[in-house]
């Protein structure tokens, strides 16, 4: 595993789809997506992100300036947007919808979005495209972080909150819907239903497919420390196409490893991420 570096210093790659994955999902979509999506579908794609001023380098006076001239904010305000792009741009390609979005009008629409609202603050924004081809951003207020990468601290530095990770007991099929993101979330909230006791927000359920193979959380990405290194479920488990994943994977603070239910213990070290939380630190729990 790469060593941790502090955030100032990390190098963060471009997000950026290959060709051959666009050509693998325009293979996938044209045999078997196809036939059965046809733009009249009950779900919407959606990606959640935070926007939070801290991660721009200038004082929030230059954020409302820029806000109140109707403009576009500096896209390094929303976390990995890049990233985010590239998973709605290959989920539209994926579910053949038949148009596109371009980044650009992401970033208008993410800017319009927060816009009105007190800059100093971070908010989590919810994007929802519809299968017709609108666009919808929902803001959310939520609690500062003051590093989204504390996750991967050693333990005596880490001063976030500790998750409760339980595990769900039955297995979920996988599919395009656990792969990819949208609003057709009922296996995730099974699960919630299934193994959360309540007790606390810091709380979350890790799920396994059919062949007996970690995937994620309910509303995660999730990685296990084996071996001295972070591992996290291959995308062939059915694991989301998560962006904090694909950007840890980038600088080598993951690695992908199946990783077998059979072998998750109570009281074993996670991680969890996403793009709202960060990378935080969970403890697997007793049923």
């Amino acid at each position: 595993m790469a060593q941790y570096q502090p955030r100032a210093k990390r190098i963060r790659p471009p997000a950026q789809v290959s060709q051959q994955e666009m050509d693998y999902a325009k293979q996938i979509s044209e045999k078997y997506i196809a036939p059965i999506f046809t733009g009249k579908e009950d779900f919407e794609i959606f990606s959640s992100l935070r926007f939070d001023s801290k991660m721009y380098n200038g004082p929030v006076s230059d954020l409302e300036t820029i806000a109140s001239s109707g403009n576009s904010l500096p896209k390094e305000c929303f976390f990995l947007v890049d990233h985010h792009y590239a998973r709605l741009k290959l989920s539209l390609e994926y579910f053949n919808w038949g148009f596109d979005l371009s980044q650009e009008v992401l970033l208008q629409k993410l800017s319009a979005a927060v816009s009105p609202l007190d800059l100093k603050n971070a908010y989590k924004l919810r994007i929802l495209i519809s299968p017709v081809g609108s666009v919808k951003i929902e803001t959310y207020p939520v609690a500062p972080v003051d590093d989204l990468w504390d996750g991967l601290l050693p333990d005596e530095d880490y001063k976030s909150p500790v998750y409760d990770i339980y595990l769900d007991p039955e297995p979920v099929v996988v599919s395009p819907f656990t792969s990819l993101k949208t609003t057709k979330r009922d296996h995730y909230t099974s699960a919630r239903e299934r193994c959360l006791p309540g007790k606390t927000p810091f709380e979350d359920v890790f799920l396994h497919n059919t062949a007996g193979q970690m995937t994620e959380s309910s509303f995660c990405n999730c990685a296990f420390w084996v071996d001295g290194n972070w591992q996290t479920p291959p995308l062939s488990s059915g694991t989301l196409i998560g962006t904090v994943r694909r950007q840890l994977l980038q600088s080598k603070d993951l690695v992908e490893n199946h990783v077998l239910y059979k072998d998750v213990k109570p009281g074993q070290k996670v991680l969890i991420m996403n793009a709202v939380i960060g990378v935080k630190k969970g403890v697997v729990r007793a049923a």
